[in-house]
């Protein structure tokens, strides 16, 4: 499965993937109320409630892991 990573349609779909968070990034400095109206739009549908990371603190990446 790691192979196909290096597929050349992988790396297609990455480079699209870069371009459409390209032009996403431009459009919000571009005009800001973007970034603003995601916000609230956050806020709203969480409930204002913050994340909660649901892995304990104490677990730690594997840092020798070869994948």
């Amino acid at each position: 499965m790691v192979a196909q990573g290096k597929s050349g349609t992988a790396v297609k779909g990455m480079l699209y993937a870069a371009q459409v968070l390209a032009h996403a990034g431009r459009q919000i400095l571009d005009d800001p109320q973007i970034a603003a109206r995601a916000k609230e739009e956050f806020i709203q549908e969480t409930g204002g409630k913050p994340y909660v990371c649901p892995t304990p603190s104490e677990v730690l990446p594997n840092m020798n892991a070869h994948g």
